[in-house]
């Protein structure tokens, strides 16, 4: 039956890439001057968007910031600031020019597979999210966070003291831009006939993640494998069971390589920041008990019911509380109860994250090549 399922959800996954594919190359002649004549209302969200990408071409660094959440205007600036970044085209810097082709509002309750809204006001009148496409004109093609052509982004934008401001802006999953690509041939959201789908999530485990150090701020290129080892024990009791330690383990290990995929943060040049705004990482910190529960489960990856790396969530819950079933946030506490129950890790994982926000059906747990 397992295998059963696991072939329909193969089959499930090429039809979904095959007719998202069928639909760009069908919209490849959509006429894009309705959006580049578009003028956005002084103020709105889709205003800041609009003055980013002129701030972009102007390299209007200051201005840029202003309109970044104010909590991480300092990050910005210190980006903005060291020469290193500039002389090697990191993030923002390696862009020459951009135009917006495709701007498409989605709702808030579509977005918790694709990030952590924890962070964020959880008022829809407060919050707005978009997926944009933009036209690139590059320094370096092979860069990680940008290319020539279409990149697309998920942006998400809160409204603080009547001034919108940004509070994410990171690389868009394929299969989100999928699921919307029927929708963008409206007259606000139009395709680029350089579009182009970016391909499934792999089985391959990332070999690095670049990680933001907020203490030093620089970034680190870490291996993959240490990086999950220094964040699994600043995350989870070291002393916990070793069935929560390794529940723990998947989560941890699914947020990383989620964010490999789909960086959070391309303008800045990495993938991750090593604070609770991600996952908190101190290097050398490392514990046998989580190294043995990250060993445990080294040959495996959290995949959702379609195949893709799941974008785990999870928080420390109460304590002596296990936490609600089938809620896509796997409770820190809760997995210890569970554990402590009797129950392994591929329970404490599915008792969170089966039919949620996070995953329409089962999640899956698949063989990954390292």
């Amino acid at each position: 039956m397992r295998t059963l399922k696991k072939i329909l959800t193969v089959l499930i996954i090429i039809t979904i890439v095959s007719s998202c594919y069928l639909t760009i190359q069908a919209s490849a002649n959509v006429n894009t001057s309705n959006l580049a004549n578009l003028t956005p209302i002084n103020g709105s969200p889709e205003y800041v968007i609009f003055n980013n990408i002129n701030y972009i071409n102007k390299k209007d660094w200051s201005d840029y910031t202003n309109n970044i959440i104010l909590s991480d205007q300092n990050e910005y600036k210190d980006f903005f600031n060291n020469q290193n970044n500039t002389n090697n085209n990191i993030g923002l810097f390696n862009i020459k020019s951009a135009s917006l082709v495709s701007l498409y509002s989605i709702s808030l309750d579509k977005l918790v597979d694709y990030t952590d809204l924890s962070d964020y006001s959880q008022s829809s009148t407060d919050l707005v999210a978009f997926i944009e496409g933009l036209n690139y004109n590059v320094i370096n093609d092979n860069d990680a966070y940008s290319h020539n052509g279409i990149n697309y982004r998920l942006i998400i934008l809160e409204s603080i003291g009547n001034q919108w401001k940004v509070v994410e802006e990171s690389v868009a999953p394929s299969s989100l831009i999928c699921k919307y690509a029927t929708n963008l041939n409206s007259n606000n959201s139009l395709v680029s006939p350089n579009s182009v789908i970016p391909p499934p999530d792999s089985i391959i485990v990332p070999k690095t993640i670049r990680v933001y150090r907020n203490a030093t701020k620089t970034v680190d290129v870490v291996n993959f494998t240490t990086y999950c080892q220094c964040v699994l024990p600043n995350e989870w009791i070291p002393s916990w069971s070793a069935q929560s330690l390794e529940a723990g383990a998947f989560a941890v290990k699914a947020i990383g390589w989620y964010r490999v995929l789909h960086p959070k943060y391309p303008g800045l040049g990495y993938d991750i920041k090593d604070t609770t705004a991600d996952q908190v990482y101190k290097p050398n910190s490392s514990y046998a008990s989580t190294n043995n529960a990250l060993s445990q489960i080294s040959s495996q990856g959290l995949f959702d019911s379609n195949g893709c790396v799941l974008c785990a969530a999870y928080n420390a819950g109460t304590v002596g509380v296990v936490g609600n079933e089938y809620s896509g946030v796997m409770s820190q506490n809760g997995s210890e109860i569970l554990a402590n129950e009797g129950c392994n890790d591929y329970y404490i994982c599915g008792y969170y994250y089966d039919m949620s926000d996070k995953s329409l059906d089962d999640v899956m747990f698949e063989t990954v090549t390292n």
